[in-house]
């Protein structure tokens, strides 16, 4: 078996173990009455003035990395919590689907970048980090995510909306939508 081919079912067995610890662990945001749930929608109900923006998208990378013009700057964002598959460093099962996901939602139009104080100002590659809001107030990694284009990452510990992104892949992982049904195999 080759590199790549190895590389591709460690993926599927990363992917797999993900979803199985959340099937496991029982975190139950369909419940209304569910405090962690409440407590998120009443963050994203509020006001949204800790978001800087808009900013004109340049280009869609990937599923989770888009460059924007900020201040007349070409910038590369990272967007917190959510990893997507590769389609460059070895194209991965439903990699071009997240992408084409983040161009859709994306590609051509202006978005809202939040910074979280949880998490360093940029990542190991010089990207900055941030949450991103599409143009129509939509949390953009908790749509992804949610739609089986990729899964929650945790990097440097615990970030604000994490307790939404993992709710949303349990969600994703029951009804094996996107990844979930199409690279387990």
């Amino acid at each position: 078996m080759d590199a790549g081919m190895r590389r591709l079912y460690s993926i599927k067995a990363v992917l797999l173990c993900v979803g199985l610890i959340f099937l496991a662990t029982g975190c139950d945001s369909s419940n209304p009455g569910n405090a962690q749930n409440d407590r998120h929608l009443k963050e994203i109900s509020k006001p949204l003035e800790s978001l800087h923006g808009p900013y004109r998208v340049l280009k869609v990378t990937d599923g989770d990395t888009i460059h924007v013009l900020r201040d007349g700057v070409d910038v590369r964002v990272r967007i917190i919590g959510v990893n997507t598959p590769e389609v460059y460093r070895g194209v991965q099962c439903f990699g071009p689907e997240a992408s084409e996901f983040a161009k859709s939602e994306m590609a051509n139009t202006s978005i809202y970048l939040e910074y979280d104080s949880t998490q360093s100002q940029l990542d190991k590659y010089g990207r900055v980090l941030a949450h991103v809001w599409t143009a129509t107030k939509q949390l953009y990694a908790a749509e992804a995510i949610r739609n089986g284009f990729g899964f929650e990452a945790t990097y440097a510990g615990i970030y604000h909306h994490r307790d939404l992104y993992l709710a949303n892949q349990k969600v994703a992982v029951q009804e094996a939508v996107g990844l979930w049904r199409n690279c387990q195999r």
